[in-house]
């Protein structure tokens, strides 16, 4: 009704009062607001337009609503109040409802330009902050990252919020220039050369085409990564990132080049020394690069091939660069590389007449010649500078030792090296010859086994070196096991030299390696004489004895020698083990018996095993040597937990041979363990018996058949006998 009344006469006082007054009702205010704001814009009240604005504002849920409301306010206060600073607070509102609408670009520019009037700039650090997360618009956010970075730098010098949302704007656009130079600017200035590495890094990484640019990123990162942090690998990488762009770039061939030296990086550094033997056309310069780079080869890197091929180029700049001839000169006595070497010095030598150092030049071609020609020709030569120039008979004996090794079965060849060997005494040179030889040949050709009798041959009877004769024997013994003489041989020097262990070997090499059994029995005793005899290992000796008789169970020898042995050692069990073979394997049964009888005693004294030579002893008491056993028997009778058995075994013999005397006390040992008084009573009426009747001693007979009647009173007959004995007696 109130608007019906209004909206025909817009200025009726009452009607106008009650509809403001409805703007405090919550249900109603809406609906008010609608009916007010014409009136107030005809009214030309902007007072009350903008407080009605914000009376909405304040109530509505809707953001888009409360966004159009308070920009109304901003709009009537910046425009029609001339009220800046209220126009500024409704625009701040406005931002929070705009992050995600259109209007947030005008409204950021219209907060800019009032904060710019009422100098309010560093209050929008604060009002960015809050909102800048929010924003979806990717150019507004970071136009407002930007802000927050800039005014907290400029205006509040907090650096660790600047460089926060610098970065914000990097993680957004990793090439932003504006964000990189700013941060660049700072990490300088606070002297955070980390993050400055970091962001000279980017520049580098977004220069793109700009190929100076990223040259000058690279080394600026490089020196700061060097010099205020060192960190020598990230320098390194700079600069040779640099070089890959513009590899002629002094500066960072300069820098490379000392950072290699004090990280000890010779192979990057022989690299770049290369590199700049590509860019340098000064021959002085050049001839001490290459002096340089041979250097680091030979002493650094361990490659004589590189440092020889540099050398020599060192030379061919300066023939006379004495520091290069002298390291080739070492490289002479390096077997892979002094070809090379060689051929770079010989027209040296040559030209200056240099027949000592010429000779050892001829001597290296000689080992690398192929054709049998050219190795004929060049040991003329060297036969010939060594006779006309140098009068050197130690150079001709090595002269020959090459030929021989050119052709090792020319006899000829071998006379002459022995001869010239006893001129100079040089046994041992020759040695080295053969056994450099021998080392290099795998095949044992019949010369190579010639050479190593030569060769065993001198150490044994020139020289007395043993053990390397030793040596050189085994080598043909390998190849061929059945040569009789170099086994003699051999055998005949060791024994001389009593190096029993090494005669043990021979024998034990020579056993393995034939199938002759008969050769086998024979080696394995001889093992056993050495090892009984000379090294006094009884242990080892009756181990070559079984060998033996594991070849030959009856040989009687070494049968005999582990007899022997096993008692010396007290090796009781493997004594049985030999005495029980031998019962078994004997054919006469006196040795058999023997046998049985020692095993016996052995069972019983040593291994404590009286069960086992009882049964030995009764078998033995059916052969000859039968007294031994009966012997045995009747002292054992005497322990008490072989009574019983032994008696039981001794009764029937006794019975047999009619030892009554004998009968009767094994008769008595038997009660203690008769049970049964019906068997009891017999046995002692038996004992009764055999004294009144064999011995004539009725005393004797009265107790025994005192002792039966005592088992069992009630037995009249045993009572009978006891009566009848008593009268008589």
């Amino acid at each position: 009704r109130f608007s019906e009344v209004l909206a025909m006469e817009p200025g009726q006082a009452g009607a106008l009062a009650a509809v403001e007054e409805l703007l405090a009702d919550p249900g109603l205010q809406v609906r008010a607001a609608q009916v007010l704001e014409p009136i107030y814009e005809t009214s030309d009240e902007p007072s009350k337009l903008a407080r009605l604005h914000l009376t909405v504002a304040d109530s509505v849920d809707d953001s888009r609503e409360r966004l159009r409301r308070m920009l109304a306010v901003a709009a009537i206060r910046d425009n029609r109040l001339d009220d800046a600073s209220g126009a500024f607070e409704a625009y701040v509102r406005a931002a929070s409802d705009a992050v995600a609408e259109p209007e947030l670009a005008d409204v950021i520019a219209q907060l800019e330009r009032l904060a710019d009037m009422l100098e309010r700039r560093p209050q929008l650090l604060e009002i960015y902050r809050s909102i800048a997360a929010d924003v979806l618009d990717g150019q507004i956010q970071r136009r407002l990252y930007l802000a927050i970075a800039d005014l907290a730098w400029s205006e509040l010098e907090d650096v660790a919020l600047a460089r926060e949302y610098y970065q914000l704007v990097l993680d957004a656009t990793p090439d932003d220039e504006r964000a990189l130079g700013a941060l660049e600017g700072i990490y300088r200035e606070s002297q955070d050369w980390e993050q400055l590495v970091l962001v000279l890094s980017r520049r580098a990484d977004q220069a793109g085409d700009d190929l100076s640019g990223r040259i000058q990123a690279l080394g600026e990162l490089a020196t700061v990564a060097d010099e205020k942090l060192d960190r020598v690998e990230d320098a390194v990488m700079a600069w040779e990132q640099v070089l890959e762009i513009a590899p002629d770039t002094r500066s960072a061939l300069d820098a490379l080049e000392s950072l290699y030296r004090r990280g000890e990086r010779w192979l990057d550094l022989a690299d770049l020394l290369e590199r700049r033997l590509g860019y340098t056309f000064d021959t002085r310069e050049a001839v001490a690069i290459r002096f340089e780079l041979a250097s680091i080869y030979e002493t650094r890197l361990s490659d004589p091939d590189a440092a020889v091929a540099s050398y020599s180029a060192a030379l061919e700049g300066d023939g006379g660069h004495r520091g290069a001839m002298t390291a080739l000169e070492r490289y002479l006595d390096d077997p892979g590389t002094r070809a090379e070497a060689a051929k770079t010095l010989e027209p040296i030598y040559v030209s200056r007449q240099n027949w000592p150092k010429l000779v050892r030049i001829y001597e290296i071609k000689l080992e690398a010649a192929e054709s049998q020609d050219e190795r004929l020709m060049l040991t003329r030569y060297i036969a010939r500078l060594y006779e006309d120039q140098l009068e050197d008979l130690d150079g001709a004996f090595r002269w020959y030792g090459r030929v021989f090794r050119e052709n090792p079965g020319d006899h000829s060849v071998r006379d002459q090296l022995m001869r010239l060997a006893s001129v100079l005494e040089s046994w041992d040179q020759l040695c080295n010859v053969y056994q450099e030889f021998l080392d290099d040949e795998t095949d044992d050709t019949p010369e190579v086994l010639e050479v190593a009798a030569n060769l065993a041959d001198i150490f044994d009877r020139r020289l007395g070196e043993i053990e390397r004769a030793h040596v050189a024997y085994r080598r043909i013994l390998i190849a061929e096991p059945d040569n009789l003489d170099a086994f003699n041989r051999l055998e005949t020097m060791l024994i001389r030299a009593e190096r029993w262990y090494a005669v043990v070997e021979l024998y034990e090499d020579t056993i393995e390696a034939t199938m002759d059994e008969n050769k086998r029995v024979a080696l394995f005793l001889r093992t056993a004489r050495v090892f009984e005899e000379q090294l006094n290992d009884e242990a080892r000796a009756v181990d070559a004895y079984r060998a033996v008789v594991d070849i030959d169970p009856d040989h009687e020898v070494a049968i005999e020698a582990l007899d022997r042995l096993y008692q010396a050692l007290e090796r009781w069990a493997d004594l049985g083990e030999l005495l029980t073979t031998r019962v078994d394997a004997s054919e006469d049964d006196r040795v058999a018996n023997r046998y049985r009888l020692r095993l016996a005693e052995l069972l019983e004294t040593r291994l404590n095993d009286t069960g086992s030579a009882i049964e030995h002893y009764h078998v033995a008491l059916g052969h000859p040597g039968a007294n031994q056993a009966l012997f045995a028997l009747e002292r054992l009778v005497l322990l008490d937990d072989q009574r019983e058995r032994i008696a039981a075994l001794l009764e029937p013999l006794y019975r047999k041979n009619d030892w009554w005397q004998k009968l009767v006390i094994i008769l008595d040992a038997q009660l203690e363990f008769v049970e049964d008084t019906d068997r009891r009573r017999s046995m002692l009426r038996e004992i009764a018996q055999i004294h009144e009747s064999r011995g004539g001693d009725e005393n004797l007979a009265l107790r025994a058949l005192a002792r039966a009647w005592k088992d069992d009173i009630q037995d009249d007959e045993v009572y009978g006998e006891l009566v009848a004995l008593d009268r008589k007696s």
